[in-house]
């Protein structure tokens, strides 16, 4: 359930910068390649903020 839990916030944030980059730009393409370049980094940064609690 917890892995779950990442996968729910990674996305939830994922579209989160999807959503303001669309605004800012416009280019619904960027804003996808944008999201894709960070779903992996905030998946990492949820994970490290995890295991420090």
């Amino acid at each position: 359930m917890d892995t779950e839990k990442v996968n729910v916030y990674t996305l939830f944030t994922a579209s989160l910068i999807m959503l303001a980059f669309t605004l800012l730009t416009d280019d619904l393409a960027i804003s996808m390649v944008i999201a894709a370049i960070a779903f992996p980094a905030i998946r990492s940064l949820i994970k490290n903020y995890r295991k420090r609690k």
